[in-house]
């Protein structure tokens, strides 16, 4: 009887084993001979996009690519060839053929002069060694050769390398799409305030364009970036005639002048909202203030800086439902400086089959900064209470219209805003748009100036990736060009972290206590200022506990997400360990 338990229990180890093995052969066959991989990251970012494939697909000649990556680097540069080549080889299988991937050691002279002569770089790779910092220099760089044209991506790190290879391929290979952007009305233009987003958008050919004339048809998209002055009825003839032969249109702004040097912003009349209320929206003359917002570092009291809300740059966050939109698609939350409110207009008529998309709106607790000339100015938070009256938010800050769009000169449009029947006019245009456009309407320019995104320099090009998302997108949608829209969304920024209600409540409680003592010190009242400064003490006593249990509670995150896995694991092993002993025992004693 033990002897037929213990040949029972071989034979199942046996089985086991047996399954075990074919199953890593199989996994071995599918490795090697196989593309398909299972990617279960947040935003697939070890998986090549739908976007990524198809530009890589419609290659129609050879495109050779050369990886130079020398052997042996640092941490964390070590592990950065291996992600190199599994993403290089999605790229070569979604070709069909036509991108050769190889891969260089340049471990000799020849070859390292071979990278340089290229375009690559020998970069230092600083290191820990024998007590002291050290530094050993190799290559890390991509070259892209593809017909008569060559691109060199250097310095490769993971970080989004998906977007830099994509927007590589799609420069070299495609046809550039024809932007225009509207000319003579002041604001930002290609030469001065928009050369990163010019830079930003190299699969794009940008010129500006006057509405005085019929507007080219090769345009593939129009857009109205920051407008201070009057746009003539001329003018927006023209580009009702151009949406309406089936270009489409991106507005930017539109409502308000802002001045970041004199810290006001006023109201401009430019005739925007001649085209938008026959198409369903208007921009109100306003600055949307929210108090989830950016924070600046401004004088306090006690002569230091300390970081205040800035409630007229929002932090916005996209709702879920609302990320399914190609110019929202996957983003979490943007940044919307100095932006007016997009309402509806209940009289517009003909829309039936337009669709109006809410984008992006304000918080509940948003409120309308209006006037004639709006002061800007950094404050105390208790100032910019101030502000808030009349109403609250949400307000709709970006919304997307797409449709067969009705002429907005039309004698329908013109009777339903209340406006006098259309003047007879050289500049025709059909009733309703040749075949469905989008219109992009946002409140604001600032998000695109030059002066507002991050600089080049220190941010690099993962933070203007991310703070570009929403109005490349945008400007993809509009231009019906959407390969790199997936691409984006792996690469902007996370959202930002909730800062708990205790260190919020130590920051006001100080920023109080500063205002009061300011107030005391101007009316005199030597008791008040003693006191408002104990406030202010005690503020900053609770502050640094509060910020020293989150450190920890993060810490504790971080340590957890390290050593969870493995101890898990352990645990695993070890109660396996126990069973098979028991059962060995049980065999012994039977």
């Amino acid at each position: 009887m033990a002897m037929h338990k213990r040949t029972k229990a071989a034979t199942e180890s046996l089985g086991f084993l047996l399954i075990i093995a074919a199953v890593l052969v199989v996994l071995n066959f599918l490795g090697v001979f196989a593309s398909t991989r299972l990617d279960l990251t947040h935003n697939r970012l070890f998986s090549l996009s739908n976007g990524s494939r198809d530009v890589a697909h419609r290659l129609h000649d050879r495109m050779t690519v050369t990886a130079y990556f020398t052997e042996n680097l640092p941490p964390p540069h070590n592990a950065t060839e291996m992600y190199v080549r599994d993403m290089l080889r999605e790229y070569e299988v979604a070709s069909g053929g036509n991108i050769r991937v190889r891969f260089v050691n340049p471990d000799t002279d020849e070859l390292r002069e071979q990278a340089t002569t290229a375009g690559l770089a020998r970069l230092p790779h600083p290191y820990a060694g024998n007590d002291t910092q050290q530094v050993t220099e190799g290559f890390r760089g991509i070259v892209f050769e593809y017909l008569d044209e060559k691109r060199v991506l250097d310095n490769v790190t993971t970080e989004g390398l998906e977007y830099d290879i994509t927007q590589r391929i799609k420069e070299m290979a495609g046809d550039k799409v024809k932007v225009g952007i509207l000319s003579g009305h002041g604001g930002p233009t290609l030469a001065q305030g928009l050369t990163k987003l010019r830079e930003s958008m190299p699969t794009y050919e940008l010129s500006e364009v006057s509405a005085n004339q019929e507007i080219p048809a090769d345009i593939k998209a129009l857009l109205i970036i920051g407008p201070e002055t009057e746009i003539t009825e001329n003018e927006l003839r023209y580009i009702n005639q151009y949406v309406m032969r089936g270009g489409s249109l991106g507005i930017f702004g539109g409502a308000m002048k802002v001045d970041m040097q004199e810290g006001n912003a006023t109201t401009v009349s430019t005739g925007i909202n001649r085209l938008l209320t026959a198409w369903g929206v208007r921009m109100d003359p306003n600055v949307v203030a929210d108090a989830t917002c950016k924070q600046i570092p401004m004088q306090v009291a006690q002569g230091f800086q300390l970081p205040v809300p800035f409630p007229p740059v929002p932090i916005v966050s996209i709702e879920e439902h609302m990320q399914s939109h190609p110019a929202v698609f996957h983003l979490a939350q943007t940044v919307l400086p100095f932006t007016s409110s997009i309402t509806r207009n209940p009289n517009a008529t003909g829309l039936t089959g337009v669709h109006i998309t809410t984008l992006a709106k304000s918080t509940e607790n948003s409120w309308q900064l209006t006037g004639e000339s709006i002061s800007l100015r950094p404050r105390q938070p208790g100032e910019w209470r101030s502000t808030q009256t009349g109403g609250h938010g949400p307000y709709a800050l970006a919304v997307g219209i797409d449709g067969t769009l009705p002429s907005a000169f039309s004698a329908a449009a013109m009777s339903a805003s209340g406006s006098d029947a259309p003047a007879a006019s050289t500049i025709q245009a059909p009733d309703r748009s040749a075949h469905p456009v989008q219109v992009f309407v946002v409140g604001t320019a600032g998000f695109l100036r030059d002066e507002l995104l991050p600089d080049n320099q220190r941010g690099g090009p993962a933070q203007m990736r991310a703070a570009l998302a929403f109005p490349l997108n945008a400007i993809d949608w509009v231009a019906q060009d959407d390969d790199m829209i997936a691409v984006r969304a792996k690469n902007a920024e996370d959202p930002a972290l909730r800062v708990p209600e205790n260190v919020t409540q130590a920051e006001n409680d100080f920023r109080s206590a500063t205002e009061a003592q300011a107030t005391a010190a101007e009316g005199q009242d030597r008791a008040a200022f003693e006191a408002a400064g104990q406030h202010g003490e005690q503020a900053v006593t609770r502050y640094k506990a509060a910020m020293e249990a989150w450190d920890r509670k993060k810490a504790m995150y971080r340590w957890g997400n390290m050593l969870g896995a493995p101890f898990l694991i352990a645990i695993f092993g070890v109660i396996r360990w126990r069973m098979r002993k028991a059962k060995k025992a049980n065999l012994k004693l039977a």
